[in-house]
């Protein structure tokens, strides 16, 4: 059985939702493109993490849950959505639902905005604007909305430990800005030094090329709140990348030497629970832009910074680390000032969105009971 499997009674032709494409605001349409199923799994995933491993349910695996995908409607038309609504039906019949705006379907959107480039329809770089719409033909087939998208998910049951929570941001600092409502992430200072060291190699090169690391760590869930959260413990340098300026490819030789270690050591801690929990990589390259330098010696801290996450970062993070909400995505930068800069990224509305993490002087995962997930929860 394929990971993923799409359950409609809509004929193979017809599609529930649409990406539309603009060169303007209120410009004319340009294109439309149906919205696949791919375009929604890292909403899914999403839904997931925040419905049901963040509440308590850490032993629920993802295929004995159900996913229905629901367009929220931005004007009386029924046509232009304003909102997608994920809902995940739990054993037993609980439903849980998370609101996602049409920003989430954006790599949808730059798909279709491809293809006018190719077309001729768009200039390379230019600007556009999207809008989702659900299909009338598709409305007029289904009476309950919830009905337009079901999807079934088969996965291993997830391994982690049990760690109050509360216990370790007490002794934990955090970094950057407040991470708000996004799930925990705790580093240890040994991983962040090993991490920004990876990323940061390729810049004494000459010329500068992109360097990186794969983040090793585990999962924690929090037995008196229910809280989910990753610490990241090391990091494994990816040796034998293919590193240019602006890209950082893994080729055969670094996957295998990176699963090589990661059997071993699971092998040899069976019981730490340990996992590759995402990626930390250096864009070695300075920000320009003239208009926003112009003016540079008046600002006292210079905002342009070489830290995004490129679409070649999200199609990786998207194929290594598929339907693994807890992912990360940390790149390390300098301004335009020269100046490091950092940020730590996770899934929020279905998009890579920088936030802050805390750093622990130490984590031992020996120290805390080992879990796995039942088959039948």
């Amino acid at each position: 059985m394929s990971p993923w499997q799409t359950h409609s009674a809509l004929p193979p032709t017809t599609c529930a939702l649409r990406v539309a494409l603009r060169a303007e605001v209120g410009g004319a349409r340009l294109a439309a493109a149906p919205v696949t199923p791919a375009d929604l799994a890292d909403l899914v995933s999403e839904t997931w993490r925040d419905c049901v491993l963040r509440q308590g349910r850490p032993a629920l695996p993802l295929d004995h849950l159900d996913f229905s995908v629901t367009p929220r409607f931005a004007d009386s038309g029924r046509e232009r959505c304003h909102h997608l609504a994920v809902e995940v039906t739990l054993p037993g019949g609980e439903r849980r639902s998370r609101l996602f705006s049409i920003h989430s379907l954006a790599p949808a959107a730059r798909r279709l905005s491809q293809t006018l480039v190719g077309q001729g329809l768009l200039a390379e770089g230019q600007s556009y604007c999207f809008e989702v719409l659900a299909d009338p033909e598709a409305a007029a087939v289904h009476s309950q909305p919830g009905d337009v998208w079901r999807v079934s998910v088969r996965r291993a049951p997830l391994n982690y430990l049990l760690v109050p929570l509360a216990e370790l941001c007490n002794r934990a600092r955090l970094l950057g800005a407040d991470p708000g409502a996004a799930p925990p992430v705790f580093y240890t200072r040994k991983a962040l030094r090993r991490a920004e060291d990876c990323a940061r190699q390729g810049a004494g090169e000459n010329p500068p090329v992109e360097s990186g690391g794969v983040l090793l760590g585990v999962l924690a869930a929090c037995p008196r709140t229910g809280e989910m959260a990753t610490i990241v413990t090391d990091v494994l340098e990816l040796h034998d990348a293919e590193k240019a300026a602006r890209s950082l490819a893994c080729s055969g030789p670094t996957w295998d030497r990176v699963q090589t270690i990661m059997r071993a050591r699971q092998q040899a801690y069976p019981i730490r629970a340990e996992r590759l929990c995402g990626q930390c990589h250096g864009h070695n390259f300075l920000p320009h832009d003239e208009a926003a330098c112009l003016h540079c010696e008046k600002q006292a801290t210079c905002a342009l910074t070489s830290v995004f996450v490129s679409a070649a970062d999200e199609a990786w993070m998207r194929s290594v680390f598929v339907r693994q909400p807890w992912a990360l995505c940390h790149i390390f930068g300098f301004s335009a000032r020269r100046e490091p800069a950092q940020t730590l990224f996770t899934l929020n509305d279905g998009r890579w969105q920088g936030r802050g993490f805390h750093l622990l002087e130490d984590f031992d995962p020996d120290q805390w009971p080992f879990q796995q997930a039942s088959e039948n929860p």
